[in-house]
């Protein structure tokens, strides 16, 4: 924990803890993959995007605070998905729930609610 704490200080932490056991749940040859720069060889998104038919709901963190998906990344899910809704969060980052009690968990469960 003191490495992911020594990464971002600004970090909280409970927001320390929930990374470290993320981290710690990697499997090894998806870190090694990660660091070597390898971990998308071999995929083509634009076809995953194309094959995925059940309604998405695409959470986008607030790129300007270090949100993981770009704004052109998830433009160009919405256009691949057959079904889509976007929804970004501004002022937070990749950790949608650190910040806003309750918006990033009333999101997924009103898209799911939405669906049936």
């Amino acid at each position: 924990m003191k490495s992911v704490a020594a990464a971002d200080p600004s970090l909280t932490p409970a927001q320390v803890e929930s990374r470290a056991i993320a981290k710690s749940q990697l499997r090894p040859e998806t870190c090694d993959a990660m660091i070597d720069g390898t971990f998308a060889d071999g995929w083509d998104v634009n076809e995953v995007y194309r094959n995925t038919t059940a309604p998405v709901l695409i959470l986008q963190g607030d790129p300007t605070t270090f949100g993981f998906q770009p704004d052109t990344d998830v433009q160009r899910m919405a256009e691949h998905y057959a079904t889509s809704t976007a929804v970004k969060f501004y002022g937070l980052g990749h950790g949608l729930d650190y910040g806003i009690p309750g918006a990033p968990f009333d999101t997924p469960k009103g898209f799911l609610d939405s669906q049936h």
